[in-house]
C-alpha cells in the first residue's frame, strides 16, 4: 500500500469537494494537521476508520483509495445508504438486475422525502 498515493488521492479529492484541510478537520473531528500528514504520506497506520470518515466526507470509496477503480454511481443512488462493495455479489444471489436496483431506488428516496 503506496501511503503517498492514498494520501494524493485524498488531497486531490478533498480540493475538488472545496475544503480546506481545517474545514476537513471539522467535518470529520479528526484534527487537520493529521489529515495533512496522512495527505502527505507521514502517517504509517491511520485507522480505516479515518479513512472512512475523510471518503465520506470527499465522497469517494475506500476501494478507489486503496487503488481500485473508481465507478460514478447514478445519481439516484448516491444517497441511498447500500453498501455498494458487496451490492454486486447480493444482487447475483437475488437475481437481480441493474433495472431492478434503479426501480427500488426510486422507491427508496420516494419513502424518505415522504418521512
Amino acid at each position: 500500500m503506496d501511503l503517498v498515493k492514498i494520501g494524493e488521492k485524498l488531497s486531490k479529492a478533498r480540493k475538488e469537494k472545496g475544503y480546506n484541510l481545517r474545514d476537513a478537520g471539522k467535518l470529520t473531528g479528526l484534527d487537520f494537521s493529521y489529515i495533512s500528514k496522512i495527505e502527505k504520506g507521514k502517517v504509517e497506520n491511520p485507522s480505516l476508520k479515518t479513512y472512512e470518515k475523510l471518503c465520506n466526507l470527499y465522497g469517494i470509496s475506500e476501494t478507489y483509495l486503496f487503488g481500485g477503480v473508481e465507478v460514478e454511481l447514478p445519481e439516484e443512488l448516491k444517497d441511498l445508504d447500500i453498501d455498494w462493495i458487496t451490492l454486486p455479489k447480493d444482487m447475483e444471489k437475488e437475481e437481480l438486475t441493474a433495472e431492478d436496483i434503479r426501480k427500488y431506488a426510486h422507491i427508496i428516496k420516494e419513502m424518505k422525502k415522504m418521512s
